[in-house]
């Protein structure tokens, strides 16, 4: 499987933090999080990724969550900036990091998105994931 994705590395923390935030609206992730979430003790069991366009710019990121060998990993965040969307940045992200998990020893990747989330349900599938269950959430409503 080919793909654009290249590991994340501290040279392209400024490049993932700027997708992160332009693909999520209102975030307020910046680099001093990112550092964090690095140094964390689960830091070392993230994978991601990040693509570029052909002149440079960072297009998508992706970061994946290591559970073990064997195990099923977790693919969250994906994003891509919205400048770039619809030309597969998205997918190679995702592929990028399913492979990096695959090699490390993942079992399965698996994502939780809402089904109403259309954009990231179609990027998921267009990267060879199927629905396995869709939850619905149940509320009680307040008393007034």
């Amino acid at each position: 499987m080919t793909t654009r994705a290249e590991p994340v590395g501290e040279p392209d923390a400024a490049d993932r933090v700027l997708i992160h935030r332009s693909a999520f609206p209102g975030s307020k992730f910046g680099l001093k999080h990112w550092e964090t979430m690095r140094a964390a003790p689960a830091g070392h069991l993230s994978t991601e990724t990040l693509v570029r366009t052909p002149d440079g710019d960072p297009a998508a990121a992706a970061t994946g969550w290591f559970a073990g060998a064997g195990r099923c990993a977790l693919l969250e965040p994906v994003g891509t900036h919205p400048d770039h969307r619809g030309h597969g940045y998205g997918r190679d992200a995702v592929l990028g990091t399913c492979a990096a998990l695959a090699d490390r020893g993942a079992s399965a990747v698996a994502v939780v998105t809402p089904a109403r989330n259309e954009a990231a349900v179609a990027l998921y599938t267009s990267a060879g994931f199927t629905v396995v269950r869709e939850n619905r959430d149940w509320t009680r409503p307040r008393r007034a």
